[in-house]
């Protein structure tokens, strides 16, 4: 009996199919499959009083703590905490302030040179403009 070029494609492809099916049976048995793995939490550490205690913040910290950044009063140097603010963009943002009067609004950056949209989103969870927090 003669097989026909297909009916022996067929068999290859069915052996193929059997042969990946039994190795996947065998590989769940053994674990296989995803593995989900979770960040300890860090251990407390006690700090002797000897030793100099380090601290960490997740915001920058300008002088005395201030947060968020007034546009409108803080210096140069208070503006480069910012993030997406370095010491040109911080010169230039005062320089404005003094041509053209108090920003109403922190979204007013946006006509300083260097300042755009995004740069602005970078900025607006650490900026406002006067009393009204953004």
């Amino acid at each position: 009996m003669k097989f026909k070029w297909y009916e022996l494609l067929l068999a290859g492809v069915t052996v193929v199919f059997i042969a990946l099916l039994i190795g996947f049976l065998i590989g769940r048995g053994r674990g296989g499959g995803v593995v989900i793995t979770t960040q300890k939490e860090p251990e407390s550490v006690t700090v002797s009083p000897s030793e100099p205690e380090e601290t960490t913040r997740s915001l920058p910290v300008i002088e005395e703590n201030v947060f968020p950044a007034d546009i409108n009063t803080a210096t140069a140097k208070q503006l480069t905490a910012v993030p997406g603010i370095g010491e040109v963009l911080a010169e230039r943002i005062v320089e404005y302030r003094n041509e053209n009067g108090a920003f109403s609004s922190v979204y007013d950056l946006t006509a300083v040179k260097g300042i755009g949209e995004n740069n602005l989103e970078e900025m607006l969870e650490y900026i406002t403009a006067g009393e009204a927090l953004i």
